[in-house]
């Protein structure tokens, strides 16, 4: 499924420390948001409630901001 991690990727995220850390964590998190609105965006287009509609599109609005700051953190640890 889009947006969990793998085992591989959860072993390194814990043997990590400080920014590298905190830039896998992001970047995990990037991905598991990625995931979110996949099936969010799958839910607007194919619910028959418009209450689950409403509540898909104010997910992908939410994860897609959140991606964008992620991305935010990814840059800028990949500076230091």
């Amino acid at each position: 499924m889009d947006g969990l991690a793998s085992q591989e990727q959860l072993d390194e995220f814990a043997a990590a420390t400080g920014d590298e850390a905190s830039r896998i964590f992001a970047e995990l998190m990037i991905e598991h948001h990625r995931g979110g609105v996949h099936m969010a965006e799958y839910a607007v287009d194919r619910a028959d409630n418009s209450a689950v509609r409403s509540f898909a599109q104010s997910m992908i609005r939410g994860q897609s901001a959140e991606i964008t700051e992620l991305q935010t953190v990814v840059d800028e640890l990949s500076k230091g």
